[in-house]
């Protein structure tokens, strides 16, 4: 049994998402979970470690919509089936009202 070094507890989320590029292209994809810290995504395309991007995704709290957009850096991104390749984002930057809505969708 492996250990998991998360710092911050994980929850399933599936909403649809986008990750923009810093050559400005943008992959759709979808969530998986989300944490305070990052989330891992559902996209087409393989990106390397260490690249740097901004995610966005929509979801409701209580009926209403909300959107959480953050810059990130690519953990990890890895081969998921024929679905595409399942991408771990640790967040470097988002602003107070995203990191409130993460922080509200993990209760």
């Amino acid at each position: 049994m492996t250990k998991d070094n998360r710092s911050f507890p994980r929850k399933p989320l599936r909403a649809p998402a986008q990750v923009r590029l810093q050559t400005g292209a943008i992959l759709r994809g979808r969530t998986i979970d989300i944490a305070l810290a990052g989330v891992s995504l559902l996209i087409e395309q393989q990106l390397p470690a260490g690249a740097t991007c901004a995610f966005m995704f929509e979801t409701q709290i209580n009926g209403a919509p909300r959107r959480v957009v953050a810059n990130a850096k690519v953990a990890y991104s890895i081969l998921s089936g024929t679905e595409g390749f399942r991408i771990g984002l640790a967040i470097t930057d988002i602003d107070a009202a995203s990191n409130k809505t993460l922080a509200e969708l993990m209760i």
